[in-house]
């Protein structure tokens, strides 16, 4: 399972998913709002050690806004990217304007504070249906997960789109998971 650990080592060691199933592959996500990982909880479990089993691909968000923004419908959200293109339209034209007045200062980069509390209700299944899935990455905005999965003779290319829950092949590969 994962672990969250401060860079210095100090502190305590904090899981944020402690479902009781096997979570692997974890991976950032959002600037390090969002932690994806996949998970056996709903997929199918093999009885010993070995075997194949189904995982889905799972997020869980540090970010309340950031969880928010992505719950939004394909509609809303789109909105929103209307509305915050404007503004930073509007705020280019006002910064240029006071570009000439004032020498450019340096922007700080924004510390991330992780939200580490009630974790579960900020927690998304991202596939639509459990697969043997050998890796998979999302994209920056986490508009579209891509990934390698086996459904009937050898490993393809999927994406899906969380927010639609549109899936479909991208690629029909056959490959190993290995590629």
């Amino acid at each position: 399972n994962s672990a969250l650990v401060k860079a210095d080592g100090s502190g305590e060691i904090f899981h944020p998913v402690n479902s009781g199933f096997g979570e692997s592959n974890p991976k950032w996500g959002m600037d390090g709002k969002m932690m994806t990982y996949e998970s056996s909880k709903e997929g199918r479990k093999s009885l010993a050690l070995q075997g194949s089993t189904e995982v889905d691909v799972y997020a869980v968000f540090f970010d309340q806004e950031a969880y928010d923004e992505y719950e939004l419908s394909k509609e809303e959200f789109e909105l929103l990217n209307e509305r915050e293109q404007k503004e930073k339209e509007e705020a280019e034209k006002k910064e240029e304007e006071s570009k000439k007045k004032k020498k450019k200062e340096e922007k700080k980069q924004e510390t991330l504070e992780l939200n580490l509390k009630n974790l579960d209700n900020r927690k998304e299944k991202l596939t639509i249906n459990s697969s043997s899935i050998s890796d998979y990455v999302l994209n920056d905005d986490a508009s579209k997960l891509y990934y390698l999965s086996s459904f009937e003779k050898g490993y393809d290319l999927w994406v899906t789109e969380p927010r639609t829950r549109e899936t479909k092949i991208l690629a029909k590969l056959g490959g190993t998971p290995s590629g």
